[in-house]
């Protein structure tokens, strides 16, 4: 053993590593396909898949009527609450539990779509076995859908679950309640059992509920879609006062409500349904559990939902669509929400998306609607509302803009009049300032054509939303879009009905929906003077042996907009079936030709006009989506892409490399960054023990670091700890894997640069 500084290095201990593996149990069972016929299960797992079953059965939840089916038969041998999942299945699931077959009467004891995990669409529903007591189990697929599941079955306890249906009037009859519960009741015969600080909810009817936290996380509480002027709060105790109260929400969806607040595993939560001002009624309450939102430093917009959707207007097979937004600011210092003509206010853009046959397409876009008043609602965003006196967004507070605010069309402007790495903007001369209010029903709003979002014409099809709220003083423009998936029914020519799947928004772009493919940022490393775009590739093998290449080139921020993507393809490659969609633009000075798709030598290149040829080509502007696609007879590597820049007229390069899945192994952009030598901590040219003593002393010993972290950084995975050392010494005497590139034999530049702090790295050791 190695001794220095006072402790010591048993080598052989640190480099040993401890593998673990899983195994897990399932049931043989062979599922039925109808009701009479179902299968017996008792308390166990068991695997299977929907997929080939025939269609049947129905459900008052999850638009499963006609689904392929599976169905089980259940025998409670004691009377107890038992609990039927799917999480962890393939597909989306949706399930429901009868007392007997369905007939003509309604039978279904409970029905769930989409219980699981926050953002998954598997199932879990509860319900009270009666002793001796046969229940019947379907499990089917939302609007159809087919995969392999895992079906569980378990007991919650002995004896009947609670009443369904509670009247509550005071703390000891008070319903408990879990994030997988959607609760509807009525306060319309209930007393006054507590009051609130907002909503002037002191003396109106109430419902109670506990919520007892099983992880530390954002509890997120709403009655959107209820049927009165609600009013929310989350409470430490019962009875439900101002003086125990931790968050209070009027208004936050409509006349509804939604409140969040961060809780601690184990303890209990009371919610307080009840009335603006005497108010009561029918509502529903739902509960979302997400991460605890990081107070940011300066400014900071995040998105925390959407809701409220419906259509606006049509003309002709068109219609425009428009919905609810809330914002919050989830940073340390106000954010500025000055009205024109200051131009100090954040920007909305609001797009449409549909999913289909392995494709995520921009079905529709907005103009950028210009904030002009912040409302600084307390208790949606989790943290502390510290509300601004000159009228901004403060710290810690939402910002609410109804569907109608958020339909008007005079207070929208094109995107381009906007540079969306600085949010710089010039009221002066801009469409607000010089043109009429007099528009149509579809001007300058979201917009999508009846062919594109009618189910019946797009089956199997999943569509999304997506709100990107842009302001010159946000620190960090990747947090500040969010998207939720929308259901979507009705017919072409009439009114299409909108509705949310999630009462939480997913922070991030629309295009985090496409799972399963490869992503690449352009350009790589810090930005300084430009934003940047996201490329998202799928490969996907075709019946014939031939490859389908796809991929999805996003605008988040980049001013100087895009106006070329190249992928590199051997010349020896047959290439078929080249492709190109975008979404349209609408009396914003671009036109809609479809980007040219050529072949050459080198591979693939879909371009537009530059701006110097014609400024009015199709440049893919921010917050904006284009598609690209083809078929090739060779299986994917990774090779270097290039991105053309639009506004060549800005200074800046013309293009930028990026590194993406192409047909066979292509050449990879050369990385950036300085030389250094892995492992060679101390900077002497050399890899030894001495280097990893260094580490250790820099992790526990308080001494300095390293004058390039990157040297230390022994697997590569962006930060330094003791896994490095670990890294290191089994490199040195136990003969473990080389050390990641550039490895410890010679100097090169960090293949993934910006994962650490700058490196300081004495060149003459190279």
């Amino acid at each position: 053993m190695q001794k220095k500084s006072g402790w010591f290095i048993p080598v052989q201990a640190v480099a040993c590593f401890v593998l673990f593996s899983g195994l897990s149990a399932s049931g043989s069972l062979v599922a039925q396909d109808s009701c009479a016929e179902a299968a017996g299960i008792g308390i166990e797992s068991i695997n299977g898949s929907t997929s080939g079953a025939p269609r049947g059965g129905g459900s008052d939840c999850g638009r499963s009527d006609n689904s392929p089916s599976h169905w089980f038969r259940f025998s409670a041998e004691t009377a107890s609450r038992v609990m039927v999942s799917t999480c962890g299945s393939d597909f989306d699931t949706v399930l429901s539990v009868y007392p007997g077959c369905p007939g003509e009467e309604d039978n279904e004891i409970t029905c769930n779509d989409d219980a699981c995990a926050a953002g998954s669409r598997q199932s879990e529903v509860e319900f009270d076995a009666a002793a001796g007591e046969e229940y019947l189990i379907r499990l089917a697929g939302y609007r159809g859908d087919t995969g392999d599941y895992t079906l569980e079955v378990a007991s919650k306890g002995d004896g009947p679950g609670p009443d369904p249906e509670p009247e509550p009037e005071n703390c000891e009859d008070v319903r408990e309640v879990s994030i997988t519960d959607t609760v509807e009741g009525d306060t319309s015969e209930l007393k006054n059992t507590g009051s609130a600080s907002c909503g002037s909810s002191a003396r109106s009817p109430d419902a109670i509920f506990r919520h007892v936290a099983t992880e530390a996380c954002l509890l997120t509480a709403s009655t959107c879609g209820s049927a009165y002027d609600t009013v929310l709060s989350i409470h430490s105790g019962c009875p439900p006062t101002e003086e125990n109260e931790l968050a209070c929400n009027d208004d936050s969806c409509s006349l509804q409500s939604t409140v969040a607040y961060e809780v601690e595993a184990g303890e209990s939560y009371w919610i307080r349904v009840s009335g603006y001002n005497g108010a009561s009624g029918d509502f529903t309450l739902g509960l979302g559990c997400a991460e605890p939102p990081p107070v940011g430093d300066g400014a900071d917009i995040t998105i925390s939902s959407m809701s409220s959707i419906r259509q606006m207007g049509r003309l002709s097979e068109v219609v425009s669509i428009s919905m609810q937004s809330t914002i919050c600011n989830m940073g340390s210092e106000s954010v500025d929400w000055y009205s024109n003509p200051d131009p100090r206010h954040p920007f909305l853009v609001f797009n449409l998306y549909r999913m289909q046959g392995g494709r995520l397409e921009q079905l529709g876009q907005s103009w950028a609607k210009h904030g002009f008043a912040a409302s600084q609602t307390s208790g949606v965003c989790g943290l502390a509302c510290r509300r601004d006196p000159d009228g901004n967004l403060g710290s810690g507070c939402a910002d609410i803009y109804g569907v109608s605010t958020n339909a008007l069309q005079r207070t929208f402007g094109p995107r381009y009049e906007i540079n969306p790495w600085t949010g710089e903007f010039v009221y002066a001369g801009s469409h607000i300032d010089t043109t009429s209010s007099q528009h149509d029903p579809l001007q300058h709003r979201l917009t999508a054509r009846d062919a594109d979002i009618d189910p019946a014409a797009n089956p199997g099809a999943r569509y999304f939303v997506e709100l990107f709220t842009l302001s010159h003083d946000d620190t960090d423009h990747t947090n500040s879009l969010g998207w939720q998936e929308i259901d979507i029914s009705g017919s072409p020519g009439g009114e299409w009905d909108f509705d949310f799947r999630q009462v939480i928004g997913n922070q991030g772009p629309a295009i985090d929906a496409w799972e399963g493919g490869s992503r690449t940022v352009i350009p790589e490393g810090k930005l300084v003077d430009d934003g940047r775009c996201y490329l998202d590739a799928h490969v996907s093998e075709n019946a014939d042996g031939t490859y389908h290449y796809e991929y999805a080139l996003y605008n988040l921020d980049m001013h100087r907009s895009a106006s070329s993507l190249s992928i590199p393809v051997g010349e020896d490659v047959t290439v078929t079936g080249i492709g190109f969609s975008a979404v349209e633009s609408s009396e914003d000075g671009f036109n809609n030709e479809p980007w040219s798709g050529v072949r050459d030598n080198s591979g693939v290149t879909w371009s537009t006009s530059s701006f110097a040829e014609h400024p009015d080509s199709n440049p893919l502007g921010w917050g904006s989506l284009y598609n690209f696609w083809f078929d090739a007879n060779v299986a994917p590597g990774d090779g270097g892409v290039t991105l053309g820049v639009y506004r060549t007229d800005i200074e800046g390069p013309a293009s930028f490399p990026g590194s993406s899945r192409v047909p066979g192994e292509g050449d990879l952009p050369p990385p950036e960054g300085d030389l250094f030598r892995r492992g060679d901590t101390d900077g002497n040219g050399s890899v030894e023990l001495t280097d990893a003593i260094l580490v250790l002393d820099y992790l526990f010993q308080g001494s300095g670091a390293p004058g390039c972290l990157d040297t230390a950084d022994s697997d590569d995975n962006g930060k330094v700890d003791i896994s490095d050392a670990i890294r290191l010494l089994g490199w040195l005497f136990l003969g473990g894997e080389p050390l990641p590139a550039p490895g410890a034999q010679e100097c090169g530049r960090d293949p993934t640069p910006g994962n650490a702090s700058e490196c300081v790295y004495d060149s003459g050791s190279c």
